[in-house]
Order: structure tokens, then C-alpha cells, then sequence
């Protein structure tokens, strides 16, 4: 797959998350339950869904073994938090951005990409980095799925 990287200025955006600390091996389950209670408790508070934006994970600290993530929804309004669900935002600023095509098991091939871009430009990642999922498995074939991926520059 050919890649389009570009470098993007954005704006924050607010959200309602959930944060975790996972290995590897859990991350496909936590991932699914944790969109789930987030949607759950957005349907509790009667938000309509066309307040409800995109779905996403961030990789805060990509140790395998011990996986930080940030898992949850850009959301359009500010929501109380609730137990280990909490109202946050995603920094603005300069990020790297590229939308991989096809399975979330060949991402890897766009980060090198990414990360050859990033080299070639001296450009310095933070090390954060965020999946948006534009379409889901419900919705098309593995091989049709689209996720947005940011990572960001310090």
C-alpha cells in the first residue's frame, strides 16, 4: 500500500475515555470492552449519536509488555466522569499523520513509513501516538478498513 504522510497543525478536541495499563495479549478484548462501556454510559446519558465522533486508541508507552493506552470517543460536549470513564481531550499541535488500508494487523507498514518520513524531516515524535478507526468490521471487510494514525511531534 502506497502511504500519504503529512505533517498537520490541529486544534484539541475533547473526549471520554478510559485508560489502561495491558500487555499485548489483551489488547484486542480491552479494546472491544472498553468502547462498549463507553458507549453504554453515552447511551445512559442520552447523548444522540451524531455527538459522538470517532472511536480511537492512543498508545501512550508502547512497552509491550506493560501497553499504556488511552481508549475512547471524540465526543462534542463536556460529560461527567463515572468510575474509571473520564472527560479529557486530545492535544492540539503538530502531529504526523497518515490513514493506513486493510487489516489492523499490517499497521506496522505505514509506522515505517511514518517513521522514515519523520527521520528524513528531523522531526522528533513524542512517542504518543493515536489509531482512529474511520470504519469498522461491522461496516466493511478486513481489507477495507480504514484507521487514521497520528503520531506526535514534539
Amino acid at each position: 500500500m502506497e502511504y500519504v504522510i503529512e505533517l498537520i497543525e490541529k486544534r484539541a478536541v475533547p473526549t471520554l475515555h478510559i485508560r489502561k495499563s495491558l500487555s499485548v495479549d489483551d489488547l484486542q478484548v480491552e479494546i472491544g470492552n472498553a468502547f462498549n462501556r463507553i458507549i453504554e454510559y453515552l447511551h445512559d446519558l442520552g447523548v444522540d449519536k451524531d455527538r459522538i465522533g470517532l472511536a480511537y486508541v492512543a498508545y501512550l508507552h508502547r512497552e509491550m509488555s506493560n501497553l499504556k493506552v488511552e481508549i475512547g470517543y471524540i465526543v462534542a460536549d463536556e460529560h461527567p466522569n463515572m468510575e474509571d470513564i473520564h472527560f479529557g481531550s486530545i492535544e492540539g499541535g503538530r502531529w504526523v499523520s497518515f490513514i493506513h488500508k486493510g487489516s489492523y494487523s499490517t499497521l506496522g507498514c505505514g509506522y515505517s513509513v511514518a517513521h522514515k518520513y519523520l527521520s528524513k524531516e528531523e522531526l522528533h515524535p513524542t512517542g504518543i501516538t493515536y489509531e482512529y478507526y474511520l470504519n469498522t468490521i461491522d461496516d466493511v471487510s478486513e481489507d477495507q478498513l480504514l484507521t487514521k494514525v497520528e503520531l506526535q511531534i514534539s
